[in-house]
């Protein structure tokens, strides 16, 4: 089983629990699937890394000018889509069983994915 979880927090972003949660959940369920974990990263961490069995793909948002919190959420969504994206090309595949979002911030790009038709 492939499963996709896309999360705004995510070591070592801690703003709250999220981080921790998302990181217990993904090391247990990695030990029976195949697991990616899609989040934000920044230039002084690596943008892909294998830990503990996981994923972990980093997206910088994009730099536009943003005069909000929404606007920047936003530009993460799209980052964090063709991310998403470019994972089922690199990988060969055409589909996740199991695309999960946390928290409204990934929202956007949550629901995209979802109304994909994967095939298997």
């Amino acid at each position: 089983m492939r499963i996709l979880m896309l999360s705004w927090e995510y070591p070592p972003n801690n703003v709250g629990g999220l981080a921790q949660h998302v990181d217990d959940l993904t090391r247990f369920i990695a030990q029976k699937c195949e697991v990616h974990v899609v989040t934000v990263g920044s230039s002084e961490i690596s943008l892909y890394e294998r830990i503990h069995g996981v994923n972990v793909h980093r997206v910088v948002p994009y730099q536009l000018s943003h005069t909000s919190f929404i606007d920047w959420v936003l530009q993460l969504n799209v980052a964090l889509l063709e991310k998403s994206l470019s994972i089922v090309v690199k990988k060969g595949a055409i589909f996740f069983d199991i695309v999960h979002a946390h928290d409204w911030l990934v929202a956007y790009a949550a629901r995209a994915l979802k109304n994909l038709n994967w095939k298997k």
